[in-house]
């Protein structure tokens, strides 16, 4: 199986967050993970796949009590459905894709998302 280590160089904000913003700034931060999503996938030579599972790791820059169903559900707006509008996976169902609750850590120096992405 291959696999790469996707890292997007910003945090997700909560999902409250992201669906409180209105549309238009909605739509220019997906934009924005879908052109960093894009640019280190293409860097790590990412080939599409018929089958994908895909785990995140989240890098906050505070220890603080974050909610995993809100983060999940950021993640699948602005990384898996930008995998999948990039060509990479054909489609966000359970036939295509498998992919785990996000883990949560602490580095103050460097918030960032890791994206483990692994062809099945």
């Amino acid at each position: 199986m291959e696999s790469w280590t996707l890292v997007i160089p910003r945090t997700p904000p909560s999902a409250n967050v992201l669906l409180r913003y209105h549309w238009a700034q909605r739509a220019k931060l997906i934009d924005e993970w879908l052109h960093d999503l894009w640019v280190v996938a293409n860097m790590a030579h990412v080939e599409p796949m018929e089958k994908a599972e895909v785990n995140c790791t989240v890098y906050y820059r505070t220890k603080r009590k974050r909610d995993i169903p809100n983060v999940m559900l950021a993640l699948d707006k602005l990384v898996v459905d930008s995998l999948v509008r990039l060509g990479y996976i054909p489609d966000d169902d359970p036939a295509h894709l498998q992919w785990t609750l996000p883990v949560m850590d602490v580095d103050p120096e460097n918030p960032r998302t890791e994206i483990a992405l692994i062809k099945k």
